[in-house]
């Protein structure tokens, strides 16, 4: 996400996502190839980030 959406990102309640706020801005969005599916993973509460970390830190994509 782009530092510009840091305040709307901040201000998300619950279990909502950022799906709105990308759907809002499609003509902003860019879909790219990645190699690492860690970076799809979803990311909701601190336990999540805290997995993610744990698997890049080991070199586990999935």
């Amino acid at each position: 996400m782009d530092i510009s959406l840091k305040d709307e990102l901040l201000h998300l309640k619950g279990d909502i996502g950022a799906r709105d706020i990308i759907e809002e801005r499609e003509e902003d969005v860019s879909l790219l190839k990645v190699n690492t599916p860690s970076v799809l993973m979803d990311v909701n509460t601190r336990e999540d980030l805290d997995k993610v970390k744990e698997l890049i830190g080991r070199g586990v994509e999935n």
